[in-house]
């Protein structure tokens, strides 16, 4: 036995068996079948049958699960850099002159660079689009869930002879083994009315970044000279240094704007 839904209009009816049942919790067969045989028509010739994917899928997608944006993040990394300089003095004696050299360190200024940013994609469970094998001309087409553990919208259809249409969207959810997991209550068929809207998704980006070298700048210590007979001191200059910084940072949360028209829900 299968479980079934009615989508009522005056003359026509689309009614849907599925097998294996829906129940309370997601498929967890790979595939299922859908048999709109037990449809009406409002004249006495046969129906025409229907299974597609709606273009705007994702209109349907249960709350909390429609999200497909893309968030980036931008970190900021501080470098310090450390420069060390040699000065030479030069000391002048009472009876010669002579010549001392001195060593010196400076500190050098930091700098701070940019990092990279970062991004990630929220988790997509919904709007899958699913394998549709059915015959022409036949009121049954089996499902296939080949994108795994998901959502997957199937539209069937049935047209009268006079032109006249009932369709309704169904909503069904698989569970994979070992796929990610559905929010817990998911029922394995939903249901719904055709119909335009928006849907948005949101996504969270993490950024890590290396920040850019530092270059110090030092300043040289005075220098003590020894002369020949005499003691001099002399003063000197330290040379520019340089250094490499590295820093790291945690980029801000991003948000993304997700495809699809429809309610958002259902």
């Amino acid at each position: 036995m299968g479980s079934s839904c009615v989508s009522p209009s005056l003359s026509t009816n689309v009614v849907v068996t599925v097998s294996p049942a829906s129940t309370n919790a997601p498929f967890t067969a790979s595939q299922v079948t859908l048999d709109l045989s037990s449809s009406t028509s409002g004249t006495t010739q046969p129906l025409k049958y229907s299974f597609s994917v709606p273009s705007n899928g994702a209109a349907y997608c249960p709350a909390g699960t429609a999200g497909n944006g893309t968030g980036t993040g931008t970190s900021t990394g501080t470098g310090t850099g450390t420069g060390t300089g040699t000065s030479t003095g030069t000391g002048t004696g009472t009876s010669s002159t002579g010549t001392g050299t001195g060593t010196s360190t400076g500190t050098g200024t930091t700098d701070t660079g940019t990092g990279t940013s970062g991004t990630s994609t929220a988790p997509v469970t919904c709007a899958f689009k699913p394998a549709i094998l059915s015959a022409d001309g036949s009121p049954k087409a089996t499902i296939q869930f080949v994108n795994g553990s998901g959502f997957y919208p199937v539209q069937v259809t049935v047209t009268d002879s006079a032109g006249k249409t009932s369709s309704q969207i169904l909503v069904l959810a698989y569970q994979a083994a070992g796929g990610p997991a559905l929010p817990s209550g998911t029922p394995g068929l939903t249901t719904a009315t055709p119909t335009t809207g928006t849907s948005t998704g949101t996504g969270t980006g993490t950024g890590t970044g290396t920040g850019s070298t530092g270059t110090g700048t030092g300043t040289g210590s005075t220098g003590t000279g020894t002369g020949s007979t005499g003691t001099g001191t002399g003063t000197g200059t330290g040379s520019t240094g340089t250094g490499t910084g590295t820093g790291t940072g945690t980029g801000s949360t991003g948000t993304g704007t997700g495809t699809g028209t429809g309610p958002g829900g259902f």
